[in-house]
């Protein structure tokens, strides 16, 4: 009971183990799941976890994980010192912006064990990620009044450091469905970018696109195709195309679902703004604009 007592307390609408009340001296399944969940990143199990996936996987995703806040830093600067690489090629550079809904709670439990046995996560480490997963049992507080327990049938735990690094192996077989494009994932955000060389390479995302949303269908995740966003970084050399009367096919994209993805001024990419023409003008102007808001500053006109 002691276990229930302190989430109900704390308003917690999570309740780990299989059983809502339990009680036992020993170090039982609830005691493990509530260990699991504030382990830190450093920790043998996660370790272990993740070098092994590693080991069995390309996962070029993982690196780009979501546990400490330097990771976020290092995902960014990745991303665009690739795009950076292809403006000193010649070459033009297409990101496609994925809106993954409700990501980590739409992990199917089955498909998550089955691929981390593919990895080589198994024995007693694959059951006891089993038991922090499967059959967890959740509540819901409104005005002091809860609800009866349910079972979850979906999803890996927020706010736990093992959490982001299940889904990220959840996902991490998504890079075998593209072929032009680079993925690359921060915890459910994801983006696709290719390097644009000549006309079949934008029919080649675009089939990369639709290979990912049939990939989601797959696994039981939601896209919300209407979130998409796409940023084209354009050498100066293109600027004369983009002006031609028969280029606007090739500067578009198109989902599944009909919607046209047209190229975006700026888009938001972790917290920072960036833009298409390569300046950092948006941002910088957002940081002074905050900036200036907290200082009580006012512009003189």
């Amino acid at each position: 009971m002691h276990v229930r007592n302190k989430l109900v307390e704390n308003f917690l609408t999570v309740q780990n183990g299989k059983h809502i009340c339990q009680t036992t001296g020993s170090a039982g399944p609830t005691s493990q799941l509530v260990a699991i969940s504030h382990m830190p990143a450093n920790s043998s199990l996660v370790c272990t976890c993740s070098n092994l996936a590693n080991s069995r996987a390309q996962t070029r995703t993982l690196l780009n994980g979501g546990v400490k806040n330097s990771a976020r830093s290092f995902a960014l600067l990745s991303h665009y010192d690739t795009i950076l690489r292809d403006l000193n090629s010649g070459d033009e550079t297409d990101v496609i912006y994925l809106d993954l809904s409700k990501a980590f709670d739409k992990v199917d439990h089955g498909l998550l064990l089955k691929k981390l046995k593919h990895y080589g996560v198994g024995g007693k480490l694959l059951e006891w990620i089993r038991e922090f997963i499967v059959k967890r049992r959740q509540i819901v507080t409104v005005n002091g009044v809860h609800s009866d327990p349910a079972d979850g049938l979906s999803g890996v735990p927020q706010g736990t450091v093992l959490g982001p690094l299940l889904f990220l192996l959840y996902i991490n077989d998504l890079e075998k469905v593209v072929s032009i494009s680079v993925v690359a994932s921060f915890a459910d955000d994801t983006r696709l970018l290719a390097p644009i060389r000549e006309e079949g390479d934008t029919v080649l995302l675009q089939e990369d696109m639709n290979s990912v949303v049939t990939w989601s269908v797959e696994n039981n995740m939601v896209l919300h195709e209407g979130k998409f966003e796409f940023l084209c970084y354009r050498t100066g050399s293109f600027k004369w195309f983009e002006e031609m009367p028969f280029t606007d096919q090739y500067l578009k994209y198109t989902t599944p679902a009909g919607i046209t993805l047209c190229p975006q001024l700026s888009v938001r990419d972790l917290g920072v703004i960036l833009s298409s023409d390569y300046h950092w003008r948006a941002q910088i102007n957002q940081i002074a604009a905050g900036a200036t808001s907290i200082l009580g500053f006012r512009s003189i006109s």
